[in-house]
Order: structure tokens, then C-alpha cells, then sequence
């Protein structure tokens, strides 16, 4: 009992329960029984606190404060048969989402060793979803839940059935991997996605999922120079931010090759843009990390020295420049002497 009684404090004091209403009421309850309170006392304050609960149960937040309330009452009061009326009450509410009813099914299976309800409760979700989102999450519950692999097969196999848009294969793709040990499926789910996205940063996530999976540089190559010949017309634009996660991306995942040097070609010429040093400051940084090669760090972080404007850029600059390249006198000057003259 001492598990579940952790499980269930952590979940009242989660992110969604923490510092609210319900909370606070519970901890004085459970700190009544712990002094043998009154009993009336404490049935008066229970009686208030589910009609408070029940009544307002029209939002997520609410419907877990049910639950949590349910939880005191079978692991603190000892009342499963109170516990039971609360759970099924909060099965029946109309506002019942799916990130509540994992909460639900759970407590029930846990508290009360009824399986056969919290089967029923996903036996519910199930014939009630009506989209790719639906199913894929059901996959993944029972698998997690029941280890039901053949159910959660058949659950993710309706996913894809459904699944028409990028953002229905990236939420697939990593189930086949991480449950299944599928990885035919996984790279089938895959190139669906690629062949439905354009999206930049889609790219550089698919890439990144693929060396995590598979280790197949051939295709990781192709889906970079795709992100690069589209991305040709306004790489001179890309913020820090996108510039970082492109270089990093080919680095992290290829090493040093012919498209980086494209990259790093193409960002050599872009002009100086007294505003934003770090665009610069990224590939410089990423290009020391991940192959260590000075000579081509040092164009990116003269760049960087000559892009400053502020003190904060400054010190930005400085300390990544003393952590990489602190022994190279040349650089050193420019950042100490000549961006200050």
C-alpha cells in the first residue's frame, strides 16, 4: 500500500493539483486521521468536499480533483465503497478526456485490483476514438498498461489507417521502435512521413529520430541536402536558433562532409549583421564540439567578435571563444583589442 500511497500523493501533488483547493483540504484530512480526529469532524469536511467536487466537475482539472478525492477515500478513510461511487461518477462525466481517463483506470486497477473495470474503461475510449490521435494514444496505453502487445498492434494498425498528414506519422513513427521492436514498420511509418512534410525543422527531427533508430547515414544525407536545396534561398535568413539546429543536425549525425562545407560556404558569406553575433556563434561552437576543426571554427567566431554590439553579446562571445579556442593568441586579440578599438 505504501507504492500506491506515493503514486497517489505525487499524483495530487502534480503539476495540475499542486497548491489548489482540493489539495489543501486533502492534507488536512489526512492530517485529522493521522491525530484520530473526530470522525464527524472529518465526515462533515468529506461530505462538503465531494459536493464542491461533483458539482463543478466540468473542466480537466476538476475531474482529476475527483480523483484524487476518490484516492483519499479508499487509501486514507478506507471507504472503497465511497472510493467506487466517486470513480464511477467521474467515468460517467460527459467532460472525461483521455489524460484523465489514464488516471482513472489506473487508481481503479490499483486501488480497488478491479482489471476487469479498467479494461472496460479502455474498451470505452476505444470504441469511442475517431482519429489517428485517438488510436496511437490507446496503443500506447495498453501496451504500457496491460502489455497487451496484440491489442496495441491492432490499435496502432488503425492509427495508421486513418493517418493522412505529416503530424499524424510523427506522432506513429517512434511506436513500432520503442513497443514493438518493429523497425520494418518504423522505417514504413517513416518515409510516410517524410513524403507528407515540408517543414524544416520536420526534417531535422526525422533526421535525428533515424540515427537514433536505424544508423543509416545514406538516408540521412538525402533528407539534408533536400532540407539544404530547399533551404537555399533563405539560409542567409535562418535565425540562430534554425542555423544551430541545421549544423548541429549534419554534425552531430554525419561528421564532416561535402554538405557541411556547403553550409559553412554559404554562411561565410553572409554579411555582418551588427545585431546578432550568435547565428555565428552556434556554428562555431557546434563545429569545435562535434569535429574539433579550428580552422573553420575560427572564420565563425570572427564573425561572431565583429557582430557584437552589447555587453551581453560580449561575454557570450568571450566565453565560448576561452572555452574552445583560449590558447589561440590571433583570435584572442580580436575579441580583447580590436572589437574594442
Amino acid at each position: 500500500m505504501s507504492d500506491i500511497r506515493n503514486k497517489a500523493n505525487k499524483f495530487l501533488e502534480g503539476n495540475e493539483l499542486a497548491h489548489g483547493q482540493i489539495s489543501i483540504e486533502i492534507k488536512k484530512l489526512q492530517s485529522l486521521i493521522k491525530k484520530n480526529g473526530d470522525k464527524k469532524e472529518i465526515d462533515k469536511m468529506c461530505f462538503k468536499l465531494e459536493s464542491n467536487l461533483m458539482f463543478l466537475a466540468d473542466s480537466s482539472k476538476r475531474i482529476l480533483e475527483a480523483i484524487a478525492f476518490a484516492n483519499f477515500l479508499a487509501i486514507d478513510l478506507k471507504d472503497i465503497n465511497w472510493a467506487k461511487e466517486i470513480y464511477q461518477r467521474v467515468e460517467n462525466n460527459k467532460y472525461l478526456g483521455f489524460d484523465e481517463m489514464k488516471y482513472l483506470a489506473f487508481f481503479i486497477k490499483e486501488l480497488l485490483n478491479d482489471s476487469q473495470w479498467q479494461n472496460n474503461i479502455y474498451d470505452k475510449f476505444e470504441n469511442n476514438a475517431s482519429n489517428t490521435k485517438d488510436y496511437a494514444s490507446m496503443a500506447n496505453l495498453v501496451e504500457e498498461e496491460l502489455k497487451d502487445t496484440v491489442r496495441a498492434k491492432k490499435l496502432l494498425l488503425k492509427a495508421e489507417k486513418l493517418a493522412s498528414s505529416s503530424s499524424d506519422y510523427h506522432m506513429l513513427w517512434v511506436v513500432p521502435f520503442t513497443k514493438f521492436d518493429d523497425k520494418e514498420w518504423g522505417i514504413k511509418l517513416m518515409k510516410a512521413y517524410e513524403n507528407k512534410t515540408s517543414c524544416f525543422v520536420c526534417y531535422l527531427t526525422l533526421a535525428d529520430e533515424i540515427s537514433k533508430y536505424l544508423q543509416d547515414k545514406d538516408w540521412i544525407l538525402n533528407i539534408y541536402k533536400k532540407v539544404f536545396k530547399k533551404s537555399e534561398g533563405f539560409l542567409s535568413s535562418l535565425n540562430g536558433s534554425e542555423l544551430e539546429d541545421l549544423t548541429e543536425g549534419i554534425l552531430k549525425n554525419l561528421g564532416d562532409n561535402a554538405l557541411l562545407r556547403k553550409v559553412c560556404a554559404k554562411m561565410e558569406k553572409r554579411p555582418v549583421a551588427h545585431n546578432d553575433p550568435y547565428h555565428f556563434l552556434a556554428l562555431a561552437d557546434n563545429i569545435m564540439k562535434y569535429i574539433n576543426n579550428e580552422d573553420l571554427a575560427k572564420i565563425f567566431y570572427e564573425k561572431a567578435i565583429y557582430s557584437i554590439t552589447s555587453a551581453r553579446e560580449y561575454k557570450n562571445v568571450e566565453k565560448s571563444i576561452e572555452k574552445y579556442m583560449g590558447h589561440d593568441r590571433q583570435l584572442l586579440k580580436k575579441l580583447y583589442v580590436e572589437e574594442r578599438s
